[in-house]
Order: C-alpha cells, then sequence, then structure tokens
C-alpha cells in the first residue's frame, strides 16, 4: 500500500492555510481559508485578508492565539502555523477629517 497523505501541501510547499473569521456583519457560511506563506510580515497578513474579504486595511486588527497580530514581526515568529484561527475585528472608524 502506499500511505500518500492529501494534506501535506503544506510540508512541502511551505504555504499554511489559515482559517480566518470575519467581524459579525460580514458572516459567511462557508469557512474562509487563507493561504499564506509564514515568513511575511503581520503587516503583510493583514493587508492580504484586507483585500481578499473587502476590509478597510487600517481599520482592522487580528488576533491569532487570542495575541494581536504584531505588523512588525513575521506569522512564524509570532507563532502562527498551518490550521491555526485568525479573529478579523473591525475598529470603529473616524469619521470626519482626521487631524493629523
Amino acid at each position: 500500500g502506499s500511505s500518500g497523505s492529501s494534506g501535506d501541501n503544506y510540508r512541502t510547499t511551505g504555504i499554511a492555510t489559515i482559517e480566518v473569521f470575519l467581524p459579525p456583519r460580514l458572516k459567511k457560511d462557508r469557512k474562509n481559508l487563507l493561504e499564506t506563506r509564514l515568513h511575511i510580515t503581520g503587516r503583510e497578513l493583514r493587508s492580504k485578508i484586507a483585500e481578499t474579504f473587502g476590509l478597510q486595511e487600517n481599520y482592522i486588527k487580528i488576533v491569532i492565539n487570542k495575541k494581536q497580530l504584531q505588523l512588525g514581526k513575521t506569522l512564524e515568529e509570532q507563532g502562527v502555523a498551518h490550521n491555526v484561527k485568525a479573529m478579523v475585528l473591525e475598529l470603529k472608524q473616524s469619521s470626519g477629517p482626521s487631524s493629523g
């Protein structure tokens, strides 16, 4: 017999699958899965998620393993692994002009 497992995509390609939990107003029926490499930074992941699900990059934060994703560190450094769950939280958008 041959023991070929189909879930071995990650080991060969280094691409992990993250399960994304969107804010309640965006609830979809199916699972939201995002494939990503783990050596990208939190900022890149955030922008990827924003792009994929139509969110405002600057108005979301991502929580993985009960810790907020740090934008400057890589996913690997933050313990993000294959099949991890990522919660997307929306921040309040300030209405009106921003006083820089």
